[in-house]
């Protein structure tokens, strides 16, 4: 989540098209924020009750490249904290680690897609009638891939490698 201080220049509706070629429209807020660029936030299909030429406090979380508002309130640009960041058009990954610690909130995320993807693949096999013993194969297939997509392969090589010297 990013706090946006700024000034609305306008509110439009982007018409777009879905996949399956349906059209539809989605709210945009545009805000000359402090930091002095031009920042399309989204609200949805909803269009919200914003003033142009006055100055809000947008808290916006990024989803697909795109700044959704989660919350808004109308303030003074005096009563702007001075320190707010500013949003990012870079990558979503600031604060990530590699490899990931087994406590890192971004390990259950590993984990779950680990597991969809050993049960995807393992999937022809559910005619098996020891579901326990697929159970097994399943996890065994996820803590291979999540060892693989967490670094944990790397860091066991690298203590190996240091304890060979």
């Amino acid at each position: 989540m990013a706090n946006v201080y700024g000034t609305v220049l306008k509110q439009f509706k982007d018409q777009r098209t879905s996949k399956a070629g349906k059209q539809y429209g989605v709210e945009v807020i545009v805000v000359k924020a402090n930091s002095g660029e031009e920042v399309n936030l989204e609200s949805g299909f909803k269009r919200l009750p914003v003033d142009v030429g006055a100055f809000y406090e947008f808290e916006c979380e990024k989803n697909y490249g795109k700044w959704n508002i989660k919350t808004f309130n109308k303030t003074s640009a005096d009563s702007a904290q001075a320190s707010a960041p500013a949003l990012s058009s870079g990558s979503s990954f600031k604060g990530k680690v590699f490899p990931v610690p087994v406590d890192h909130p971004d390990r259950s995320i590993i984990r779950q897609n680990s597991l969809a993807h050993a049960t995807r693949l393992l999937d022809g096999e559910l005619d098996d009638d020891d579901f326990d013993a697929l159970a097994d194969k399943v996890i065994a297939l996820a803590r291979r891939f999540e060892a693989y997509s967490s670094g944990d392969l790397e860091v066991a090589e690298a203590e190996r490698l240091a304890s060979e010297d």
